[in-house]
């Protein structure tokens, strides 16, 4: 698998051709917030390939510190979910960010699932992730509606929920800034 760091015109074409349909719309924050990101040198995709073909996609966006990195959107395409691709993937974006005091990572929270199936997914994502080595921290989060459990893959240091927590903080006021932040986004150690 070939990891590649995808410029912003292929970053919106898989945004617009994979994302859209991979997350739900209460998640997909609207393009124009990754542009900005990007253009304030904070926000980087990577496709992962297999074989020329696009096997799975990582958005991510830095804190101002460039310490802690946000899996803002990762994704495997549907045509070869279960086959070991995501791992893969992860391990390799995990290599990718080992300078870094930490990957953070949010995972729909399961206490407020809307129904047993989505209860299923919820558990099953985060079993994925601290199946990838992963910890679940005690932080936690709501953006837009959507609550989140924040999980982290540890990097060059040590790092506490304190840490976390404003890292995710400063994400969020660069991907929602003023007043959208206020009204829709709070982060809880």
């Amino acid at each position: 698998m070939e990891a590649v760091c995808l410029g912003l015109a292929k970053c919106e074409r898989i945004y617009e051709e994979y994302l859209k349909k991979d997350f739900p719309a209460d998640e997909v924050k609207p393009f124009e917030s990754i542009r900005r990101a990007a253009e304030a040198g904070r926000y980087q995709s990577w496709g992962f390939y297999e074989d020329g073909r696009l096997a799975a996609y990582a958005f991510l966006c830095d804190d101002s510190e460039g310490r802690f990195s946000l899996l803002d959107y990762y994704a495997v395409d549907a045509s070869v979910r279960g086959q070991g691709y995501g791992r893969r993937a992860l391990a390799l974006l995990r290599e990718l960010y080992q300078t870094y005091a930490g990957l953070i990572v949010e995972s729909e929270h399961p206490d407020f699932a809307k129904d047993e199936k989505d209860l299923r997914t919820r558990r099953r994502r985060i079993a994925f992730y601290e199946g990838c080595g992963l910890a679940v921290s005690g932080v936690r989060g709501r953006a837009f509606g959507v609550e989140y459990k924040i999980l982290y893959a540890a990097g060059r240091e040590e790092v506490d929920d304190a840490a976390i927590a404003a890292a995710l903080q400063d994400i969020y006021r660069l991907l929602a800034p003023g007043e959208a932040f206020e009204r829709h986004v709070a982060i809880r150690v």
